[in-house]
């Protein structure tokens, strides 16, 4: 239930353009690495760490609002 959650919660947010959300998101997909692991799916888990990644370079580039 908790992969399930966790899925859709980021799906809706990792698409939205503030900085705040995308954080969230990648917060989220951290947690769902270590049900994916716990699940023994690495492989699904690695790649929710990349998106985390990936999230966290794009929120880099975004300039801070003023």
């Amino acid at each position: 239930v908790k992969e399930v959650l966790l899925a859709q919660a980021i799906e809706r947010l990792a698409n939205k353009a503030g900085p705040d959300q995308q954080s969230l998101a990648a917060t989220w997909l951290t947690e769902l690495a270590e049900v994916l692991f716990t699940l023994n799916r690495p492989t699904d888990a690695m790649n929710c760490l990349k998106q985390c990644e990936n999230l966290i370079v794009e929120n880099l580039k975004t300039p801070p609002a003023s």
